[in-house]
């Protein structure tokens, strides 16, 4: 299922109500229509929007090691807005000189958005690796890192 944003058109796949991938590439396999996809596509309208700060939707990793399951869960840790190095994801699941792994697991990450890997950034604080499988990458890692920060910046003063 495909799904226009203000980044880049965004595909969702999966079965029923379970979303197994999302990519910055057109994807095969899953139904082209299926009700994951709708909320899917409703809240990354409203994250875009700067209305939701986490998604609360049904997900399932398609593949990964145990490892890179680990680093993905831990993404979901880091608070909408901020961003954590590669080491401090490594030292929090018990692997502190994992970095350079935990960057390749962030590298795989079938889940963009919802185990939200563009919120690890390089040691020097400066962005990083190569995000969602695409040719958009680290421009949309950076804007993705922006807009949280800002749209956080803005609700604090509402």
């Amino acid at each position: 299922m495909r799904i226009e944003t203000e980044f880049c058109p965004v595909w969702v796949a999966g079965v029923d109500d379970t979303i197994t991938q999302i990519s910055f590439t057109e994807l095969t396999g899953g139904q082209a229509h299926f009700p994951g996809g709708d909320a899917f596509a409703m809240q990354v309208t409203e994250y875009l929007a700067g209305a939701r700060d986490h998604f609360e939707l049904n997900t399932e990793f398609p593949y990964g090691t145990a490892f890179q399951k680990q680093v993905w869960q831990a993404m979901q840790t880091i608070p909408y807005g901020e961003t954590r190095t590669y080491k401090e994801i490594a030292t929090l699941i018990g692997s502190p000189k994992a970095q350079q792994a935990v960057g390749q697991a962030a590298k795989r990450n079938p889940l963009p958005f919802v185990y939200p890997c563009h919120r690890i950034m390089g040691a020097n604080g400066k962005l990083t690796g190569f995000f969602g499988n695409s040719e958009y990458g680290l421009d949309i890692k950076k804007r993705l890192a922006l807009h949280e920060q800002k749209s956080r910046q803005l609700s604090l003063f509402a």
